[in-house]
């Protein structure tokens, strides 16, 4: 699980921040919001409370920036 935690905090922290570029081609070339739900289940959240919680964080960025992710809305 350590591993899967190492390669999540990379990619999220990748995505995080000012990187509205990168948070586009997330969503829309490697259909990002389907694998973040994925990870969201109780499975996951029993087995690294860590990975659930940077899950949440990569959420809530998501979710503040929305506004500037896609050019068109």
């Amino acid at each position: 699980m350590a591993g899967k935690e190492a390669v999540f905090s990379a990619l999220s922290s990748f995505i995080r921040g000012m990187n509205f570029e990168g948070k586009r081609r997330f969503i829309t070339e490697f259909d990002g919001l389907t694998f973040i739900s994925s990870l969201l289940t109780d499975e996951i959240a029993t087995a690294s409370l860590r990975l659930y919680k940077k899950v949440l964080i990569l959420i809530q960025d998501l979710v503040v920036n929305d506004d500037n992710i896609m050019k068109d809305n």
